[in-house]
């Protein structure tokens, strides 16, 4: 293993200078400059006596000249190659790497040769890097055995473009900087052709819409990551066919309203993060199809009105929080028909009172915890309450509505 570290902004490697290495099967570049971040210059040759050489790593910010399709023919055994080019991509840059089973590809190029990836059956995982080139049609057809594909860099869903081997399992598209992705909308029958996915990433992608139909088909779907973008509605039905997926990220996302039926179709999903969202508005059957649900957060809400059913169905529910938000009011019986709750937080809420039937004690664990803290409930209901399910208050915050020198913020005695 070599690692050759760079000080100078502009470094040139001629042929010979990485000569009688032949045991060599790992090669790393690194610069560390300051200001402008640097350039690595190739010269034909340089890897004449790396034949054994099955690892090569440039810094992805480092932008490699030189590069050709000659150049690497001495390295036909490369397995893992990560490299960056601000130069106009060859066509066959990639042809003697045969072998190559995991690509970096970084490229300030305003155009990507749509049969670059010619001959890279062998190659399971992709990373691709753009600066706004446009993806070809059919550019990763070639790639017969490719399982993980990661995308940066582009503008909108390469729907066509990802029409693949089949045998995709993991999809990402993801901001580096200064690589900004720009995605906006996600169109119907999106991953079509692509059965196999277990995981998507689209976090943080500037998403506005996704077509009802977008995950169709995808029935083995396991990790769903929509969080942090700006979409402000999901159609019911939406989820219909991910009956396997059992983590969905929504959380941070301009969603104002969660209408009847709008996770239907999610029958193996266990957490449900709702923090940080705009909801106004929550429907009665909201949840339904949640059959495995574990637990629901609502953190950061506009929630004043809760149904009183909302989650009276949800038989596997172990924790519920629906903190910092203006709930003035629980449900009598909200928790009625649940027996394995383990934790209810109503933290920084506007709750002044709380019926003696709102926590019936066949509805929680022997064990439960229930947080009341940072609301404006009375010593009289906290007594209430503690006399009818004792022992379960983790943490209650009060302030007597008649007598405002009691306050108490973070009592932990019952």
């Amino acid at each position: 293993r070599l690692i050759l570290q760079m000080e100078n902004e502009e470094v040139s490697l001629p042929a010979g200078s990485l000569d009688g290495l032949t045991g060599l099967t790992e090669l790393r570049f690194h610069f560390r400059t300051r200001g402008n971040p640097g350039r690595l210059t190739l010269q034909p040759g340089v890897f004449r006596d790396l034949g054994r050489l099955v690892q090569l790593a440039f810094d992805p910010e480092i932008p490699v000249a030189g590069l050709t399709a000659d150049l690497l023919a001495p390295i036909s055994d490369l397995r893992e190659l990560s490299v960056g080019t601000d130069s106009a991509i060859p066509l066959d840059l990639f042809r003697h790497l045969t072998n190559l089973t995991s690509l970096n590809f970084f490229t300030h190029a305003t155009s990507i040769p749509s049969d670059i990836f010619e001959g890279l059956s062998s190659l399971n995982v992709l990373f691709l890097v753009s600066h706004g080139a446009p993806l070809p049609e059919g550019l990763f057809a070639p790639l017969a055995n490719l399982e993980q594909l990661a995308l940066s860099g582009f503008v909108g869903f390469p729907q066509t473009t990802l029409q693949t081997n089949g045998k995709l399992r993991f999809f990402r598209i993801l901001q580096t900087f200064p690589y900004p992705y720009i995605l906006q909308a996600l169109p119907e029958h999106a991953f079509s052709g692509n059965p196999l996915l277990e995981e998507i990433q689209l976090e943080g992608v500037g998403l506005e819409t996704v077509a009802s139909t977008a995950f169709s088909g995808l029935h083995r779907l396991k990790v769903l990551n929509l969080s942090r973008n700006r979409i402000s509605y999901l159609t019911p039905g939406t989820f219909g066919d991910l009956g396997s997926l059992r983590t969905l990220h929504i959380f941070n996302n301009p969603i104002s309203q969660l209408d009847a039926e709008t996770f239907v179709g999610l029958d193996s999903l266990q957490v449900l993060n709702l923090r940080g969202m705009q909801i106004s508005s929550v429907a009665d059957r909201a949840f339904d199809g949640l059959f495995s649900i574990r637990e629901i957060i609502l953190i950061g809400h506009n929630v004043s009105v809760l149904p009183q059913t909302l989650i009276r169905q949800l038989s596997t529910l172990q924790k519920f929080v629906m903190a910092f938000g203006p709930l003035s009011s629980i449900p009598e019986e909200f928790f009625s028909g649940l027996n394995g709750l383990e934790e209810v937080v109503f933290y920084s809420s506007r709750l002044s009172s709380v019926s003696e039937t709102v926590f019936d004690a066949q509805s929680f664990s022997p064990y439960a915890k229930v947080n009341l803290g940072e609301n404006r409930l009375s010593f009289e209901t906290i007594d209430l309450l503690n006399r009818q399910i004792p022992g379960r208050w983790s943490e209650l915050g009060c302030v007597d509505q008649l007598q405002d020198r009691f306050v108490c913020e973070y009592p932990k005695t019952k």
